[in-house]
This record gives C-alpha cells, structure tokens and sequence, in this order.
C-alpha cells in the first residue's frame, strides 16, 4: 500500500514526472529532478553507488563538462553571471550521476517512461494546433503557437527524437517496449514528421534529414543484397535532386523579374491619381517590384473601406499596414491602387491584417514559403548588413562576432562567465546594424564553448561528447547522440536550464538503459 514511499518508486516516478516536463513544462523538469534528488539520498547505500558510478565510465562525459566550465571560474571577471551559468549547467552533473547509481530500471518501466514521452509530445501537439487554428487571436504565421511551451528548436528536437522512437516501437527491436499494435507507432511517427514540417523548423529538417541520410549509407555498406543497395543509392540521389530542385526554383522565383521595363511606368490611375514610382529600391515579391505603382491615397480609401484595421496602423504582428499591404499586393503582381485593393478576396484582407506579406505565404505550412523567406532575408542582410528580426542572417551576424572574439583568446578565452559581457562589447565596438534585442550568446554550442574556455578545451568538450558512442552502441542511444551534437551547431543547447536538463536526463536514459558495450571494447 505504501510502495510509493519507497526510494526506488519515488525516483522512477519522479523520472516519469521529468520526462512528462520535458516539452510541456520547465516546472515539471525541476519537480521531477527533486524528487529525484530526494529519492536518491534516501536510498543511501553509498559504497554501491560508487561502484555503479566506476563501472560505467561511458557516463562520466557529462559531468567532466560541468568541470570544464566550472574550470572557466578562474579567469571570470563577471563571477554573478558566472555561476548562474554554473547553476545552468547543474543537471550535467547531477542527472547522470543520479541515473547511474540507482537501480537500473526495468523494461516494464522503460516502457512507461518512452511512452510518458511519446504521450507528453502528443499532447503538446494537440494544444499548439488548438492554439494556432482555433484561438481568435494572434497571427497566421506566428509559429511559435505551435511549440507553446518550450522552444520552437527544442520542441523540433525532441519531435525528431520521438519520430525516430516510434519508428524503433513500430520494429521488431521495440517488441519488448510496445503497448500498442505496430501500426499505431507508424501513424503516431508520420503525426510527428507532419508536425514538423508544420513548425518549419529549419534546425529540425536539417538534423531529420542528416540523420536519415547517414542511416540510409550505413545500411548501404552493411547489406549486401544488391537490390537493397540499388534502392538506397536511388532514393539518395532521387532525394538530394528533388531538394536541389526545390531550393532552385524558389531561388529564380525570388530572383525573377516579371514586370518589364521600368522606364516607361504609367503616371495615374484609371480614377486620375498620380502614381508614385521609387525605382531605386530592389525589394521584389514573386519578381515584381513593391515601389512602383503606388497610390497612397487610393491605397488608404479602398483599404479602409475593405478592413477595420486602419490604414496607418499595425498588422497583428507588429509592422505597419501600408507597407505589408503593397508587398502583398506586389506578389501578386497587382498595381497598388484601389483596383489592386478591390481584387483582394476577404481571406486575403485578413491575412494581411495578421501580417503576411506575400499571397504564397498563406499556406504557412508550405516548406517552398520557408525556403523563399530564407532566401529573401539572406538577400536583404547581403543587401544591407541588417539582420535584425532575421532568424538565418542574425545567426550569420552573430557567429561573425562569436569567431572574432574567440581569435583575440583562442587559448584560454574570455571564461564562463564573461561571455556575454564580451559579446555586447562586440556589438557595441563594430557598430552593428544589428538590434540591441537581438544582442544574444553566439547560439553554436560548440562556438560558446570555445569563447568562454578556448579552442584546446572546446576540442574536449567535443571528444567527451563523442566518447560514450565509440564506447557504446544502442539505436535509440546513438539517435538521440546524433539530435544532440547536430543541434549544437545552430543552437547553444545546453544555457538554458531547460535545454541541459533535457540533454542530461535523455542522454543518460538511452546511454544506461538502452544501449551495450561494444564487443571489441
């Protein structure tokens, strides 16, 4: 009756109260890690812990990176952001170690915690399409209803990882794991892969697609069936072509001109309105120009008469009415003037309100929009040096700052707390058009590393990252290894309290529970 008491039981509950946090709640994580904690001291039996801890080396990486950091104290100037980075970077240490030295959990209870997980993600799912296509309020491109309580890359991250654990469950590997017929497991990883494309993130189609292909060239060189090989090979190169193509044409799109000759513009309106004409600027939608055929004043008369949101105000997002409205109607290769706002159907009024600029970009989910926007904001920070609001071209701006500064102290660097303080220093000395709200930490793992202690110990943090997976092997384990040091590229996974708690506790659970020795180790 009092099981739940036991040390043992509260800290697998307290594991299955972490893994239902993980892309739902941050208060859920810290809950689940002191019942952990508090579970994990009452165990005691300290000598048996010890033991455990010294018999499985694989796991010592994560906490060994704690050490590096906290190595990074000697030379910080700023030791209050120091040690809150240090309080960040606490999970490393204290997850792994926690896992390790209690009893190993069984396979009745590993099934609990994958589908705690799979379930948690569903969930989430269910609330951010509630949020985006039923709440009245906010905008149609506004994506980040969609990862309503973590982060939009986070949330991709572990949408990855669950499409890949359903596809394990739905095998023959996840018999032991499965609650469910097979069949269900693949309709649950294709809802995950739909979701995906969904949230558009461009850090989760790149590790998906990566860590696809990787595993299509490893069955290459393990199967020796030659059809196996030859569909391999076609679907590889059928894949790179379809995407080469994609990223192409919407390349000619973006660059396309389709509205002639500049020079010989017409003057008015058909109702007699002199139409402004700025030939200078390059911006273009769909290739037609936006700062031609402009009537302002019967832009104002026919818009007002179409929306309730007035001319001179704001679209749900934030930007101005006037200037979302004419890029619209430049995709669309409509004059702007009140025959060009008259042409507009009601859904169209509408999306422009919410703030979308380009008639293509009404179907959010399209991955053709999100490759145009990246082209069209690379286009316009190569244009303007501006990056500000830009999610690909602010990265560029800050890995730029991020290796320059790492040049000037390439040995020991600027330590664990004076990160920051060095890249607002950075900011400010080169006069950035870059906005101070988009003065951020480098947002590379690695490249954070190497500024805060320097090239020599980044390489270790990299090889202690590396290390469990020569050491180890398990489908799930080197899935989630892949997710992590793939993710670390586009974003500094592991400085938000969240982001280290949620690679410590998976990172561990799949080493421990679901991964082998190697045999020739």
């Amino acid at each position: 009756m009092f099981q739940i008491f036991r040390p043992d039981t509260l800290f697998f509950l307290s594991v299955l109260l972490l893994t239902a946090g993980l892309p739902s709640s941050n208060s859920l994580m810290s809950w689940g890690q002191f019942g952990m904690a508090a579970a994990w001291f009452l165990y005691g039996n300290w000598k048996l812990k010890f033991t455990r801890l010294m018999n499985k080396s694989g796991i010592w990486g994560l906490p060994v990176i704690f050490v590096l950091f906290l190595v990074g104290m000697i030379h910080t100037e700023d030791m209050v952001e120091g040690w809150h980075i240090l309080k960040i970077f606490l999970p490393l240490f204290i997850v792994p170690v926690m896992l390790v030295t209690m009893p190993a959990i069984s396979n009745a209870q590993k099934s609990w915690v994958i589908h705690t997980l799979l379930g948690s993600l569903w969930v989430c799912m269910g609330i951010g399409v509630w949020l985006y296509w039923i709440m009245p309020s906010g905008t149609m491109n506004d994506f980040r209803k969609l990862s309503p309580f973590i982060s939009n890359v986070r949330f991709s991250m572990l949408l990855v990882m669950g499409f890949f654990l359903s596809i394990y469950l739905f095998s023959k590997k996840g018999d032991s794991y499965r609650w469910l017929p097979s069949w269900i497991y693949l309709v649950i990883a294709m809802g995950m892969l739909i979701y995906l494309f969904m949230l558009k993130s461009l850090t989760g189609f790149f590790v998906l697609i990566i860590i696809i292909t990787v595993h299509l060239l490893y069955c290459l060189f393990v199967k020796s069936g030659k059809y196996a090989v030859y569909s391999i090979i076609i679907g590889l190169v059928l894949g790179v072509f379809a995407i080469s193509k994609l990223i192409l044409n919407e390349y000619h799109r973006y660059h396309s001109v389709k509205d002639g000759d500049l020079s010989n513009l017409p003057l008015s309106t058909r109702y007699g309105s002199i139409y402004k004409h700025d030939t200078t600027r390059w911006e273009k939608e769909n290739g037609y120009h936006v700062w031609i055929n402009i009537s302002w004043y019967e832009l104002k008369q026919a818009w007002n008469k179409r929306s309730k949101v007035d001319f001179d105000g704001l679209t749900a997002n934030g930007f101005l009415i006037r200037e979302t409205l004419i890029h619209f109607l430049a995709s669309k290769g409509l004059r702007k003037d009140a025959d060009g706002v008259n042409k507009l159907t009601d859904k169209e009024i509408k999306a422009i309100e919410q703030g979308v600029g380009n008639v293509n970009f009404m179907n959010p989910f399209s991955i053709r929009t999100r490759i145009y926007e990246v082209i069209k904001e690379l286009d316009y920070y190569q244009r303007t040096g501006d990056a500000s609001g830009k999610s690909i071209s602010a990265r560029l701006e800050i890995w730029k700052h991020t290796i320059k500064n790492i040049r000037k102290e390439p040995c020991i660097g600027v330590g664990t707390g004076d990160v920051l303080n060095t890249m607002y220093q950075s900011y400010a000395d080169s006069h950035t058009l870059l906005h101070p709200v988009y003065w951020m930490n480098p947002h590379n793992q690695y490249l954070f590393t190497a500024l805060a202690l320097g090239i020599p110990l980044a390489i270790m943090f990299i090889i202690l990252f590396a290390y469990p997976v020569f050491i180890y092997q398990g489908y799930l384990f080197t899935i989630y290894w892949a997710i992590v040091m793939l993710a670390m590229l586009d974003e500094d996974t592991l400085t938000t309290q969240a982001g280290a708690t949620q690679v410590a506790f998976l990172f561990s659970l799949f080493l421990l529970s679901f991964s082998y020795k190697r045999k020739n180790v």
